[in-house]
């Protein structure tokens, strides 16, 4: 079986399929899974500018899931990893779940 062997074509399939998932998840609509899935690839990933894409997935996603705090953080760490021009939206985004979701109290 292939997740019980350990060389190198193995895991680089392993990894592969890792990345497939969250769109997977999206496609089926499982978008929980997918923001986790977003999550969890940014963790592992050594690549800055695709990490930083996964977050930013992740914090759309918790976004429509209407997980304010994790989307927040998801936004903000996206701020922080990217080098594209129009990373400050993050910021724009994140200032307007916090203020949406503090004017509900």
């Amino acid at each position: 079986l292939l997740l019980n062997r350990n060389d190198t074509k193995a895991n680089e399939v392993k990894r592969n399929i890792r990345g497939m998932l969250p769109e997977i998840y999206l496609s089926l609509g499982y978008l929980e899974k997918a923001a986790s899935g977003y999550e969890q690839l940014a963790n592992v990933i050594d690549q800055k500018e695709l990490k930083a894409d996964y977050y930013f997935n992740a914090a759309v996603l918790h976004e429509v899931l209407d997980q304010t705090d994790r989307s927040i953080q998801a936004y903000l760490n996206y701020y922080e990893l990217s080098t594209k021009n129009d990373r400050s939206l993050a910021w724009y985004f994140a200032g307007k779940l916090y203020q949406k979701n503090r004017q509900s109290f």
